[in-house]
């Protein structure tokens, strides 16, 4: 009889409870642990775990306020707490545990620092890992990925009214990665707006304004957030070659090609939620050893210049040394 396979989720928030719906959908057997430091967040969970079908191969599923509850072995581990205490939270679950796999989200840490202590313990206990940026799990943006990929120049721009420079911004610097298939890049924080702002979570800041990147092998590109509208995203990358424009709120792009003489094709598409990819990271997981989502030291690498940079600007209009950026 084939092992049952155990699943640690931590942190059972907005995010969190959207990956136990996920994971309510996998279809090989599984045990499902989840810890919270709150009983609300959990009940909110359970809730939404039992608005889903019927699963036979859900095996079993606990609740626990209490990290030391967790099992001894876990097979995958996803952490989906807040960045400030992400670091803690990793390190008391690998603290007498075995863990295979583990998932974490983002924005991963908010200093460079605490990068460098998860580095360290990750590698100390061999333990593979990656970050849940799920654009690399979208077939639509994999074939955008492939359209771009290795060609040295190209200019991107990301655009949008208010769409949250901290908290999201590394979505996009991992995509336009990905097409550049490199991680090396500088920015530019010359054009961020003179202000920051407190996010829509308490406690956690905000930027406005306009980051400009350049990879090493001379892809560029522009994240620009704009403080007074509330327009939806559009992605342009341009390239010698090919140009292709999206829109994700209306799920449609449009591509030209120049061996097609740059004639427009539509090309609709769909972003799944975050609740109908998890069961398959996991699935991939389980059975190859690996996924599709970033993988931590490809993610360090794109994290350190964004950190240090949203660093700069923070201690710049605040005129005070800080040593984490409070992104979420």
């Amino acid at each position: 009889m084939p092992k049952i396979k155990k699943i640690a989720l931590i942190g059972s928030g907005q995010l969190g409870s959207r990956h136990l719906q996920a994971l309510a959908k996998i279809d090989m057997p599984v045990k499902i642990e989840l810890m919270d430091i709150s009983p609300e967040s959990l009940s909110i969970a359970n809730r939404r775990f039992l608005e889903m079908p019927f699963n036979e191969n859900i095996r079993s599923i606990t609740f626990t306020t209490d990290l030391e509850d967790l099992s001894a072995n876990i097979d995958i581990g996803i952490i989906a707490t807040t960045s400030p205490v992400r670091l803690a939270v990793l390190k008391g679950l690998l603290s007498n545990r075995h863990v295979s796999s583990l998932i974490l989200e983002k924005v991963v840490f908010q200093s460079v620092g605490e990068f460098e202590q998860a580095k360290l313990l990750l590698d100390e206990r061999g333990i593979d890992c990656w970050v849940n940026c799920p654009r690399r799990a979208v077939p639509f943006y994999k074939d955008v990925v492939e359209l771009f990929q290795g060609v040295n120049q190209f200019d991107a721009k990301v655009t949008g009214g208010k769409w949250g420079l901290g908290c999201n911004g590394i979505h996009f610097i991992d995509f336009l990665a990905m097409c550049a298939d490199e991680c090396e890049y500088k920015l530019d924080i010359d054009g961020l707006d003179q202000c920051v702002l407190p996010s829509n979570r308490e406690g956690f800041l905000e930027f406005t304004g306009r980051l400009r990147g350049c990879f090493s092998r001379g892809g560029h590109f522009n994240l620009e957030s704009e403080a007074n509208t509330e327009g939806g995203i559009t992605i342009t990358i341009e390239a010698p070659h090919a140009k292709v424009v999206i829109n994700e709120e209306e799920g449609k792009a449009i591509v030209c090609r120049k061996e097609t003489n740059w004639a427009p094709e539509e090309i609709r598409f769909k972003i799944p939620f975050q609740s109908e990819i998890t069961q398959l990271i996991a699935k991939d997981l389980f059975e190859t050893g690996s996924c599709c989502l970033t993988p931590f030291r490809e993610s360090f690498l794109l994290h350190v210049p964004y950190l240090t940079s949203l660093i700069q600007h923070v201690e710049k209009i605040e005129k005070r040394g800080i040593d984490c950026c409070p992104i979420t």
